[in-house]
């Protein structure tokens, strides 16, 4: 049981590794620790595609619709990026 708990992280954990992984760089031992959960565990593997078309999504946005002067969203941007959003999690 401790050798499982050394290689395998528990889904609260991995979760936590996904968010930060778009933020900030992972050490080599998170990363394959990270992987071994993934290819073991589908829900993990099902959070982590949906925050990567969230982080994609927000990126393509914000690059399309950034308004140079102010540096922020207007409006309809906004709208359109929560139905995207909405639409994706209803999948």
């Amino acid at each position: 049981m401790k050798l499982m708990r050394l290689l395998f992280y528990p889904c609260k954990k991995a979760s936590e590794l996904i968010d930060r992984r778009s933020i900030e760089p992972l050490t080599a031992t998170e990363k394959a620790r990270l992987t071994m959960h993934l290819s073991m565990c589908k829900k993990c593997s099902g959070y982590a595609k949906h925050s990567e078309f969230v982080d994609t999504a927000l990126e393509r946005l914000f690059e399309e619709n950034m308004k140079d002067d102010k540096k922020q969203l207007d409006e309809e941007s906004k709208k359109e990026l929560i139905k995207r959003l909405q639409e994706e999690f209803k999948k």
